[in-house]
């Protein structure tokens, strides 16, 4: 089994298209319990509104998940598995893409 660190997986989904702090979220809670974004901030040292802000836009994407009872805890997926998601947005993104250049002709 080949071990990457939690650097080379921010690295590769800010390669993806994700930012930095971004990947920061995914790494932490793919190994934490269901946290509220004032915790999540505190363990990467970002501000509640900073964490809350990104964790949002993550939730948009289909990379993190959030309870609907209040407050709000937010909680991930496994890696591979924001990995997959990606890939299917990206695929999804290039279909439609392709669509719209086949209209074109």
């Amino acid at each position: 089994m080949i071990f990457i660190s939690n650097d080379e997986i921010i690295e590769k989904l800010v390669e993806a298209g994700l930012e930095e702090k971004q990947g920061m979220l995914i790494i932490d809670l793919a190994s934490q319990p269901p946290a509220k974004a004032s915790e999540i901030g505190k363990r990467l040292e970002l501000t509640r509104m900073d964490a809350y802000n990104s964790l949002k836009k993550l939730q948009e994407k289909g990379l993190v998940k959030a309870t609907l009872d209040k407050p709000i805890r937010f909680f991930g997926m496994t890696v591979k598995d924001v990995f997959s998601q990606i890939i299917r947005t990206k695929e999804m993104d290039l279909r439609r893409l392709n669509e719209n250049l086949d209209s074109l002709n």
